[in-house]
């Protein structure tokens, strides 16, 4: 009776086989026929409990060490879990992102909607926007995020600067131009150069040359007295001889590349022999250096412009108007220091007397003063001597100031410098890090969304 019923049934088996008569004696037969019954069924139910158990840890072990295909769904589906944002909130990005903001004065919002938060957002929300990093980011600054007076002040003055620098930085690009009257507005650098020299007929040519030496190109304005030595002696005492000179002045204007520039211009050489390439071989890398800051200095641009709006303000375009704006820094920096030390410095400045094959002399003849005139103490038969030694040496002075163009593009990294340091002090509105305001948004979304499909008419 024990082994057909169990023990947890033991008491009815034993009422039933009272009633049951003749049975009683045969199930008692059974059990005195195996007298060994009772401890042979204790030791099967550890076996199977046993059993089960090591079947269990199997499937546990099986599954602690999955296939590489199991391993490689499992990491995209978690990497397209982060990037996507799946389980968090994320329709107040998407309302901004399509210009239909709920909460903060729903109709106060950027004029168009290019100026909108990237598309982006909307396509991986939790790469540019709902991580870690982003909302640490979002939330640096010193401005309360509820204060939107003074972050509408300060970003107003962060436009106003952020247009300045972007006009500066188109002015300076003009210096990549080979148009005369554009590079003598915009040049990198500026040359004032005085020169005198004897020519064949012993008269001594007195002139000056302007110089604006450009990204690509160099502008030349030259003037020389058409006045013979002759001239000047026979009407000393006749006229003024500095007016008579300005009125015969010729002035010639030019373009020439930096090849020609090495040349020098009217027996003055204004490059060293050793760095005469230094100009065009930086030339290339200098237009890059100003193209790629005037791109990205349009987007750091939009990103000022976007944050003014509060209700449009996200962590991504804090995070970008940084990075960005450092980019663009750093390439103008870099075009800035490469005009100065590879082309700038490689100018001559001061004082110089050249032979024909453009060596330094170590003394001037005496007819070369500052002004390059004749010497007052000196008699006519000394001056023509000194000039006849005169012949094979040129006189110059040479002085060099930086361009507007070079002065733009110094503004316009001090401009962007000054915007990236005052976007930082702005943190991002709470909504972008706190979940529990997002969560609300997203409730008040789905109740505005379904107060609009109860009048919804299908036709």
């Amino acid at each position: 009776i024990f082994l057909r019923c169990g023990s947890s049934s033991l008491f009815s088996c034993s009422f039933w086989s009272s009633a049951m008569g003749g049975a009683q004696s045969q199930e008692s037969k059974m059990a005195e026929d195996k007298p060994e019954a009772q401890p042979a069924e204790e030791a099967p139910e550890p076996e199977e409990v046993d059993v089960d158990q090591e079947k269990e840890e199997g499937e546990k072990e099986e599954a602690e060490v999955p296939g590489d295909d199991d391993v490689k769904s499992s990491k995209l589906a978690s990497l397209t879990s982060f990037v996507k944002a799946e389980g968090r909130p994320v329709q107040w990005i998407l309302d901004r992102c399509n210009g239909h903001e709920r909460v903060m004065n729903p109709n106060s919002k950027p004029c168009c909607c290019a100026l909108y938060p990237n598309g982006f957002l909307k396509l991986f929300p939790g790469l540019f926007e709902s991580n870690p990093f982003m909302e640490w980011f979002g939330r640096v600054g010193c401005v309360p995020p509820t204060a939107f007076r003074t972050r509408r002040a300060i970003f107003l003055i962060v436009m106003i600067f952020s247009s300045i620098g972007w006009i500066c930085m188109l002015l300076a690009d003009m210096s990549m131009s080979k148009d005369y009257n554009v590079l003598r507005k915009f040049g990198f650098s500026d040359g004032d150069v005085k020169f005198a020299f004897a020519d064949d007929e012993f008269n001594i040519v007195e002139g000056k040359t302007k110089i604006h030496v450009g990204v690509r190109a160099v502008a030349w304005t030259r003037s020389v007295a058409n006045v013979s030595l002759a001239e000047i002696i026979a009407l000393q005492d006749i006229v003024d001889i500095d007016a008579y000179v300005a009125d015969n002045t010729v002035t010639e204007r030019f373009v020439t590349g930096f090849d020609e520039f090495c040349d020098g211009d009217s027996r003055v050489f204004f490059v060293n022999p050793s760095q005469c390439n230094a100009c065009e071989d930086a030339s290339t890398k200098m237009v890059r250096g100003l193209i790629m800051p005037t791109v990205f200095y349009f987007f750091t641009f939009k990103n000022d412009w976007l944050r003014f709006w509060p209700n449009y303000d996200v962590n991504c375009q804090k995070v970008m108007s940084f990075f960005v704006g450092s980019i663009t820094i750093a390439l103008a920096l870099r075009t800035f220091f490469k005009y100065r030390n590879d082309c700038f410095n490689s100018f001559r400045e001061g004082e110089f007397c050249f032979y024909s094959n453009s060596t330094i002399a170590k003394e001037c003849p005496r007819i070369y003063n500052d002004e390059a005139e004749q010497p007052e103490n000196a008699t006519e038969e000394e001056f023509f001597e000194q000039v006849q030694k005169a012949t094979d040496i040129s006189w110059s002075k040479i002085k060099w100031d930086a361009g507007n163009g070079f002065i733009l593009l110094g503004t316009a990294v001090f401009v962007r410098l000054f915007s990236m340091l005052s976007n930082l002090t702005v943190p991002t509105p709470s909504i972008t890090r706190d979940r529990d305001e997002q969560w609300e948004y997203e409730r008040l979304a789905k109740q505005q969304e379904a107060a609009k499909s109860e009048y919804f008419l299908p036709w």
